[in-house]
């Protein structure tokens, strides 16, 4: 998962370059690296050049702006082991983890910084995962020292077709995980990093207990199922129970 921040004022000039550089040609209505690297959508007529060529424009484009970028990364062997009825409980997502490790992280940052004098507002893209942690964040944002509470703005779902600081998410989340696959920054990646644009990277970590707490709802599962199984097979032979 990938962000930047930036002021209001500088999101507003950012916008405008990005709409312009957007509606160059070749033009497209919106951004989405998959769609540029694999042609389909917006690119579903162009080649893997234009592609390509889309992306350094845009990647120019985010390394003339004050932003910030984060990237949070997670471990999916850890959720590994989860039940499969367990799959869309809060907390046992990739999602979940990613969520909260970027909205502490950069909430952290902020105050390590000392820029404590206007609220952060979190713009993530809508997804069925999103309902649920903005739901935990508006619990514990009250459980904030008061510090952090000052500087915790709203959390709200965006659409990623029309806002594009979420497809400028979307550019940094698609560069960086082609760096994870094969250990070399493509042409726009060293554009943002040669601008010297400060970019964190972050691992989310889970509770130390969640390995061993999944593991052991799976043997429950998978108990329950064998006894599932047994008094089937009784009921069968006409056992009454």
């Amino acid at each position: 998962m990938a962000g930047w921040t930036a002021t209001v004022d500088e999101w507003e000039r950012f916008s405008e370059a990005w709409e312009d550089c957007r509606s160059r040609h070749p033009s497209i209505k919106y951004f989405k690296h998959y769609e540029a690297k694999h042609p389909s959508g917006e690119f579903h007529k162009l080649t893997i050049a234009d592609g390509n060529a889309k992306i350094l424009a845009l990647a120019k484009v985010i390394s003339h702006y004050d932003v910030r970028g984060y990237i949070a990364t997670v471990k999916h062997s850890i959720l590994s082991s989860r039940p499969e009825q367990l799959r869309k409980l809060m907390g046992t997502r990739i999602y979940d983890w990613a969520f909260i490790a970027m909205v502490s992280t950069i909430l952290e940052d902020f105050l390590n910084r000392g820029e404590l004098s206007d609220k952060i507002d979190f713009i993530f893209d809508g997804c069925s995962e999103l309902r649920a942690c903005i739901e935990s964040y508006e619990i514990r944002r009250t459980e904030f020292p008061p510090s952090m509470r000052r500087i915790a703005g709203e959390v709200i779902p965006g659409d990623d077709h029309e806002l594009v600081g979420l497809q400028a998410a979307d550019l940094l989340s698609g560069e960086h995980s082609i760096y994870l696959r094969t250990g070399a920054k493509e042409i726009p990646y060293s554009v943002l990093t040669d601008a010297n644009i400060p970019i964190m990277e972050f691992e989310a970590i889970t509770q130390p207990m969640m390995e061993p707490l999944l593991q052991y709802a799976q043997d429950v599962h998978k108990r329950a199922g064998v006894v599932h199984e047994m008094l089937k097979a009784l009921k069968q032979m006409g056992v009454k129970l």
